[in-house]
């Protein structure tokens, strides 16, 4: 599957590839964009089923295709390494890419992410709910969908943020739903094999950041960081899942600072 992309900044620095979560877009990274883009060369991707990356067949939509698919994009640009940033589903995208590819990668940002779930009834559990929800998505409700799912506790500070996820709504409601239902069954948690093992032997530079408010994924980010020393852990202040949203100014200079520290590249 050929993947939609935006591919901007500097031509001669240093390639980083941007991963959105669910129901996200390419669009998602902009603000970010803005900051990395004088040192940094950016392409941010529209992962199956998302943004304009439709239309693939069936076996597209998984993470070890979503993975190739990345990488065949990669090597167009004729670079022998790169960095990944990741968000939520996009993160664990790039955990499975530095798992099979860590050769080429030389930094990573996991953005309230982990190395997966570790039993199978968790995974079991996670499957049928996913269930309920690309039922829902392929019934058309676009918005209704959109209602619940940011209804989840897990997005309780965004919600608390009425004017972010207004536009956030706005933005979502440009996606295929039936898409979006093919994307959320095949690239799931609930379909990946947990990566704990292969995180306990990482040696690629790695931030993990989550939201204070993020109680799940903070804790996460603490656990990941125990299993792997050689990792950096930053808690945003403010925020909750969705770090980079919610709190923008905080995250992107994060970020830079971490890549700017691990790269070195030319003002």
């Amino acid at each position: 599957m050929k993947l939609h992309y935006l591919a901007t900044g500097n031509a001669d620095g240093p390639l980083v590839a941007l991963l959105h979560g669910f129901l996200g877009s390419h669009r998602d990274w902009d603000s970010l964009i803005e900051i990395l883009g004088d040192r940094y060369y950016c392409v941010a991707i529209d992962l199956p089923g998302h943004g304009k990356s439709l239309g693939g067949r069936d076996g597209d939509y998984t993470v070890p295709s979503a993975a190739t698919a990345i990488i065949d994009l990669i090597d167009t640009f004729d670079v022998s390494s790169f960095s990944i940033i990741g968000y939520s589903m996009g993160g664990r995208l790039a955990l499975y890419l530095t798992s099979i590819y860590a050769m080429r990668i030389d930094a990573l940002v996991i953005e309230s992410a982990s190395p997966g779930l570790q039993t199978i009834d968790e995974r079991a559990d996670r499957r049928a709910r996913d269930e309920h929800w690309a039922a829902m998505l392929e019934s058309g409700e676009l918005e209704a969908f959109l209602e619940s799912w940011y209804a989840q506790p897990l997005f309780a500070s965004l919600m608390a943020r009425p004017a972010l996820i207004e536009r956030i709504r706005r933005e979502r409601m440009l996606n295929n739903p039936r898409e979006l239902a093919r994307a959320l069954r095949g690239l799931s948690v609930s379909r990946q094999s947990p990566l704990w093992d292969e995180w306990r032997g990482n040696h690629i530079p790695t931030l993990v950041v989550a939201g204070e408010l993020d109680d799940k994924y903070h804790a996460l980010a603490n656990e990941m960081h125990a299993a792997c020393p050689s990792s950096t852990v930053a808690i945003i202040p403010g925020a909750g899942h969705n770090v980079h949203e919610e709190a923008p100014g905080a995250y992107n200079s994060a970020i830079a600072a971490f890549l700017n520290q691990v790269l070195n590249p030319k003002p």
